[in-house]
Order: C-alpha cells, then structure tokens, then sequence
C-alpha cells in the first residue's frame, strides 16, 4: 500500500544532476558551491550540448535530458513508511508515502570525464518515454 501526497504550488523547482559518485550524504546541500564557478557548457559538432564540471576534484561531463519535451515532470521525494491495520482482514501491513520536496524538468546525467554510457539507465530516460507514449497512445 502506497500513497503520493502532491501539492505543486509549495513544490520548489531545482536543478537535478545525476553525478557519477557516492556522496556519504542525504540532507540538503549547498551545491552551487561546487558547480557554479567551474561548469562550462559546450556545443559538439553533431548538435548535442555537453556540460563540464569539477565536483571535488574529478571532471564530469553530462548530458542534459529535457522532460518539458515528453511532456514529464521530474520529482525528488521523500518516502516514509508506517504500519496499518487492514480493517478487512486485521493484518498488519507496511504502507508507504511519498512526498515530493522538489521538483525538475532538466535531468542532467554526468560521467567521469566523458559523458554517460547511452546504455546507462538515466541515460536511456528519452527512450523509456518514447515507448511509454507509444504503448499509450
């Protein structure tokens, strides 16, 4: 059992990136410290824009997915979970909420010094939406 409390007005719009690292951290952070002096974004020759940073030492090089095109909103969320009596059966069940702190309609997916596999799952977002609208439609 599983419940998603949404309330968009009070749901602040961030820059989500997907880094290629294990952060030994989960509050919240002041990242614009180590993104904003050193991030460059270039245009490569096949029209595709490639964005660099330094976090802490190592090059990423990401990609940057626009879920405002497939008509998606991104979510950073918060999940609890509590017990619940099933009043039909008086079982003791484990229920989930998720709570949206955060929402995005840029992803951008990074890799060390070159940009993420095209096999990497966040990589492969485009594509999941695409037959997502296609099996949909």
């Amino acid at each position: 059992m599983s419940t998603i409390q949404t309330n968009n007005e009070s749901t602040k719009d961030v820059a989500a990136s997907l880094i290629p690292m294990c952060v030994q951290y989960s509050g919240p952070a002041n990242t614009e410290e180590y993104f904003t002096t050193s991030k460059t974004r270039e245009t490569q020759q096949d029209g595709t824009t490639l964005e660099t940073a330094y976090f802490r030492g190592c090059k990423l090089v990401g990609r940057t997915i626009d879920l405002s095109q497939s008509k998606v909103q991104g979510y950073v969320i918060n999940k609890s979970e509590h017990l619940v009596v099933d009043e039909a059966t008086g079982d003791v069940k484990t229920a989930s909420t998720y709570i949206p702190v955060a929402k995005f309609n840029e992803l951008t997916v990074y890799g060390h010094d070159t940009p993420a596999s095209s096999s990497n799952q966040w990589s492969l977002i485009p594509e999941y939406l695409s037959i997502s609208n296609i099996v949909h439609e």
